[in-house]
């Protein structure tokens, strides 16, 4: 699957992604923003972009840097037909509307799909992301972590 947007393309990994990966995988803010372990060398970059791969995440492609800044991913959740949301982007991108623009690329391709994420009370950036992007806060929580739901 492949997305364009006025700055972006989201389109799936591939090996030549490495470098970038490794850039924002091994930020630490980045990492504890999206909640997984920052990596700390070009082989533990390898095996986050394997699993990337592996779960279908896409990778944010910004035409302005020629380079991966990111990534977004939707993955079935365990209530069978919604589906979950994961994102991660480079501290260097960030407050210039990136991930703004890839979310709602990605809702809008997703079309009337049941659209989910958790969001850790204190990622106030995050917060506000789901906010621009129609997502409401639901009264469910997960290990510490609310729950939004895409609205349309």
């Amino acid at each position: 699957m492949e997305i364009k947007t006025k700055r972006l393309l989201l389109r799936p990994y591939v090996i030549d992604d490495l470098t970038d990966v490794y850039e924002y995988a091994s930020q630490k803010k980045v990492a504890q923003a999206a909640g997984f372990t920052a990596v700390s060398d070009i082989r533990g970059a390898l095996l986050f972009l394997e699993v990337l791969q592996n779960q279908g995440a896409l990778a944010i492609y910004s035409h302005l840097h020629q380079k991966v800044i990111g990534n977004i991913s939707f993955y079935p959740s365990f209530a069978s037909s919604k589906f979950e949301l994961g994102y991660a982007l480079n501290s260097n991108y960030w407050q210039r509307g990136y991930m703004t623009e890839a979310l709602q690329a990605l809702c809008k391709n997703l079309g009337d799909k049941e659209v989910l994420a958790y969001v850790y009370p204190n990622n106030e950036a995050s917060l506000r992301l789901l906010q621009k992007c129609n997502f409401e806060a639901q009264g469910s929580w997960r290990k510490g972590a609310q729950l939004f739901k895409h609205t349309g």
